[in-house]
């Protein structure tokens, strides 16, 4: 279940929370924790501060290059396991990329951890 909209309720009426509210907002979304994660790798390093790579797809259009197989692609916000897809092989993204062509949701691909 989504529940943006409390969030956004609770942000517009300035209730105070642990966290900031605008900390738990940011975390909705792969792409902007990944971001802050890879500021915190680049002030780090890599030794330090391991980050699994995530390459970053605005649409379907831009889903060309790949990382090495097998990956695992994601959707959108969605988690529980919706929207995400272990993909083995150059066919198998090909398909992923012809279904995902019908949303307007970003995607992400990593590499497949065992």
């Amino acid at each position: 279940q989504d529940s943006r909209n409390v969030l956004f309720g609770l942000m517009n009426a300035g209730i105070p929370a642990v966290n900031s509210l605008e900390a738990v907002y940011s975390c909705l979304e792969r792409p902007i924790v990944h971001g802050e994660l890879r500021k915190i790798q680049k002030r780090l390093g890599r030794d330090v501060f391991p980050l699994i790579p995530q390459t970053y797809y605005p649409s379907y259009r831009t889903m060309i290059i790949t990382p090495d197989y097998p990956l695992v692609v994601k959707m959108g916000a969605y988690h529980a396991g919706y929207g995400k897809m272990r993909i083995m092989d150059s066919e198998s993204f090909d398909d992923f990329k012809s279904v995902v062509a019908c949303t307007a949701d970003y995607r992400t691909a990593e590499p497949f951890i065992k």
